[in-house]
């Protein structure tokens, strides 16, 4: 099965850091009765009037929220639940952006829900919501490409040497593998990937690089799990 998607993103359990936000159980959430729902009946809330909760395929339903108190205009929470599983996510900030930046439902497979967000100018971002009580949400940015039946996300690097690098992370594995390209004269953004290719226990990315000459050169690296 091929996804070729040019995308990227941000997270929150020990394969990513999460620097965006971060996970709570739903119950155990001090001040989880102040949340309210983002906009309602509040026209201050230019870029997120018309923000709707949604259910998923399998039944899970998601809320978009705030907390009533002097952070309602800057932090969103996002609620996913199902039966006894009640889960909460503090998005920092994510009020003071624009609308594109609230995460929107993209699909969801037997372990995760994933939402897609921008993260930045000709950034985009997935955020991974666990269909459990354990593991934290993780919003993984600067992704290249992604395989949800698989649970895997490629997300690109940039090393300080000028060299790109591809990082895979295998939620159902609970593993994390990353490879660099050799060829340092490429496209900033997602623009050097021409393909990628998920095969469940590799990934093989193919770049597309520049030679000395400006003429295009090819490189194939694959990611094992």
């Amino acid at each position: 099965m091929k996804y070729i998607l040019l995308l990227l993103l941000i997270t929150g359990c020990s394969l990513y850091k999460n620097s965006s936000g971060k996970t709570y159980n739903g119950n155990d959430f001090k001040g989880i009765e102040q949340l309210v729902p983002i906009a309602a009946k509040d026209t201050s809330y230019t870029n997120y009037f018309n923000l709707r909760d949604t259910v998923t395929r399998d039944g899970w339903e998601i809320h978009y929220l705030a907390k009533n108190d002097s952070t309602r205009y800057t932090d969103a929470y996002i609620q996913w639940q199902k039966g006894d599983v009640k889960r909460v996510y503090k998005y920092n900030n994510a009020l003071q952006f624009r609308g594109s930046f609230m995460p929107q439902l993209l699909e969801e497979n037997d372990t995760h829900i994933f939402m897609e967000h921008w993260c930045a100018t000709d950034c985009m971002a997935i955020l991974a919501l666990p269909k459990n009580s354990r593991d934290d949400a993780m919003d993984i940015e600067a992704i290249i490409g992604y395989n949800p039946e698989f649970g895997q996300f490629v997300y690109r690097e940039y090393k300080n040497d000028g060299s790109v690098a591809a990082t895979a992370i295998d939620l159902k594995r609970s593993k994390k593998k990353s490879v660099t390209f050799k060829n340092k004269t490429y496209s900033m953004g997602n623009s050097f990937v021409e393909s990628i290719v998920f095969k469940g226990d590799s990934i093989v990315i193919v770049g597309e690089f520049f030679d000395k000459d400006s003429e295009t050169v090819k490189e194939v690296q694959t990611i094992r799990f």
